[in-house]
């Protein structure tokens, strides 16, 4: 029974790290997801859509929030620590670029079973001012094959899906990302 428990807490350990981003070759990747047939369009990179619930439970979809702004999708969780640890940044640039670019802040609860009140809490205590979304269907994660927490998505105005980051940014970064989108 011993070693049947420390061989499922490695399992556990071993997914946990993965999950959030632990690999170190991964950090820092940029990708493009892969587009199934289903979800081609006339554009050739256009971002594809997906639903999340903002804090009220209203559903909203990638391809209504897409206007005259680039957006900047960060899937994060609670439960990861990579993920909060990136979330001051991320709260510095909403408020340098809350006007100028449409912020989406995913949260996943990555399987974990998170409750509504640890996320609330993490976002009072920390006086987060940005948008907070839901992926309760795991919408985004599937369309975007997302495999490492956190993960950043940045769409130009025009709803073409530029740069897939994963792995933390610092404000440095997130700056040098969403400069790009704006001059585009």
């Amino acid at each position: 029974m011993k070693r049947f428990f420390s061989l499922f807490l490695a399992l556990i350990m071993t997914f946990s790290l993965v999950s959030c981003g632990g690999n170190k070759d991964e950090d820092n990747k940029e990708t493009k997801p892969e587009e199934s047939v289903e979800d081609s369009d006339p554009h050739e990179n256009y971002a594809p859509d997906f639903k999340v619930y903002d804090g009220e439970g209203k559903e909203v979809t990638l391809h209504e929030t897409i206007g005259d702004k680039p957006i900047v999708i960060n899937l994060w969780g609670v439960w990861c620590n990579p993920c909060v640890s990136e979330l001051p940044a991320f709260q510095t640039i909403y408020e340098e670029y809350g006007d100028r670019v449409e912020f989406m802040m995913v949260h996943s609860d990555g399987g974990y079973r998170v409750k509504d009140s640890e996320i609330a809490e993490l976002i009072d205590s920390n006086s987060y001012t940005f948008p907070v979304y839901y992926d309760l269907d795991y919408s985004v994660s599937a369309v975007y094959s997302i495999t490492a927490f956190p993960t950043s998505i940045f769409i130009d105005k025009n709803g073409e899906l530029v740069k897939l980051h994963q792995g933390m940014m610092d404000a440095d970064t997130l700056r040098t990302y969403l400069d790009g989108l704006l001059e585009g």
